[in-house]
């Protein structure tokens, strides 16, 4: 699937959206220097990849479509979200359902 993890600074903290397979420990030290995660999401289970090795090294929120929180036994969901929900000020999650039920697009207005 070609899984990519994306960061997005906020002035509301740092919003990870997605995940890559595994984060090495560079990879961490670098999300580290950004001031950690305030919130992580994902589209949809084949999105998660290692949400849960993010989840447990900085003890974001996490936040999963309601319809998703099935397929996440490696983590713990510390928001369940509906149809709209703001990760950060201008960062929306928008449930669209489809490819999974809980399937949920990033919708960041800033840069559209």
């Amino acid at each position: 699937l070609g899984a990519t993890g994306w960061l997005i600074r906020t002035a509301a903290g740092v919003v990870a959206f997605e995940a890559a397979p595994f984060y090495q420990p560079d990879a961490l030290r670098f999300i580290e220097s950004l001031g950690g995660l305030a919130v992580a999401s994902c589209s949809h289970p084949h999105g998660m990849g290692a949400l849960w090795q993010l989840a447990e090294h900085f003890k974001p929120m996490v936040v999963i479509h309601t319809e998703g929180v099935r397929f996440t036994k490696a983590f713990r969901v510390t928001w369940p979200a509906d149809d709209v929900h703001e990760l950060a000020p201008g960062l929306t999650l928008h449930h669209v359902g489809g490819h999974y039920e809980g399937h949920s697009v990033l919708y960041d207005a800033a840069r559209r």
